[in-house]
């Protein structure tokens, strides 16, 4: 019987090895004869073959409308479109609004680079060099080489730039445009996002007729008289003569009355310089002068004459 008994403690030994080697099978997808259920429980039927669970299917990113570069070289989906707007304003102005709009159904934003004093935009079709933003004189700004960032909702669009165009120029930034139509074009420079360009048709009309100043009536008071020539005494009218003697101190002076006669231009001069020039005693000249006429100036075969008064040299 000892042996018996041996045998019957080896066999339960062997038994219990073999249920503690049953593993539990991986989750996933086991294929039974009845059907099929995830996790391997059994549905029906003998036991099948183990199958793995499969990813689920990748979804598609929106899309985003096609864009074709001028001249259909390219085609390309933008996230972001650009609208550049020509509004006319006073003063034969023209207004230029950019503006960009998110094209997708998510929210996005636009990482610019600060082009301060210039605007967020690029604008260009007006030639090389000409001042979109009017900032010719204008100094350097602490945010320059910095970003900006855009915020753009789903759909949404907003100004991101605005210049005002001079059609006949805004001296000493800008000159006048030629008559016609010039294509302006409006983009940014970002990585971050897709943006379509836009472009804009600034139309300039021929210059203008000069307006005839409004008549007016002939000025009031002393004639004007003609430009003067370099001889001081040379004149066109009698209005552009007048008498002129001065009497500083210390000068001679006119003791029949005053009868120098000269272009009323030269007539400044002439009493600056008097002085310097004049004759002084005791070489003032004798004369007898039985009375001293009242007199004045005219012009006379083209020289500046003085007259006595009523009429008469």
């Amino acid at each position: 019987m000892p042996g018996h008994q041996s045998t019957r403690i080896l066999s339960l030994l062997i038994l219990s090895s073999a249920l503690g080697c049953v593993q539990e099978p991986p989750s996933g997808r086991v294929v039974h004869g009845g059907g099929t259920r995830a996790g391997g429980a059994n549905v029906g039927g003998s036991a099948g073959a183990y199958t793995p669970e499969e990813p689920p299917e990748p979804r598609a990113p929106p899309a985003l409308p096609i864009m074709i570069e001028p001249g259909g070289a390219h085609a390309f989906r933008c996230a972001v479109r650009l609208r550049l707007d020509v509004t006319p304003v006073a003063g034969e102005r023209r207004l230029l609004r950019v503006v960009a709009e998110n094209a997708t159904d998510q929210p996005l934003a636009l990482d610019l680079p600060d082009r301060c004093p210039n605007g967020l935009v690029e604008l260009d079709g007006l030639g090389p060099g000409y001042d979109y933003y009017g900032t010719c004189n204008a100094g350097s700004c602490l945010g320059a080489g910095s970003t900006r960032r855009v915020a753009l909702g789903p759909g949404e669009a907003r100004p991101i730039a605005e210049a005002t165009i001079a059609l006949r120029g805004a001296p000493p930034c800008t000159s006048a445009l030629p008559p016609g139509q010039h294509v302006v074009r409006a983009s940014v420079r970002t990585a971050n996002v897709p943006v379509c360009t836009a472009e804009a048709v600034l139309e300039v009309p021929g210059a203008a007729r000069p307006r005839s100043p409004p008549s007016s009536p002939p000025p009031s008071g002393p004639p004007q008289s003609t430009p003067a020539s370099s001889d001081p005494y040379a004149c066109q009218s009698p209005t552009d003569c007048v008498l002129s003697c001065p009497e500083p101190a210390g000068c001679c002076g006119w003791p029949c009355g005053c009868r120098h006669a000269i272009h009323r231009d030269h007539r400044a001069a002439f009493e600056a310089n008097f002085e310097k020039t004049c004759t002084r005693p005791p070489r003032c000249p004798a004369v007898g002068c039985a009375f001293e006429r009242a007199v004045g100036a005219t012009c006379r075969n083209g020289r500046c004459v003085a007259t006595s008064t009523p009429g008469g040299l």
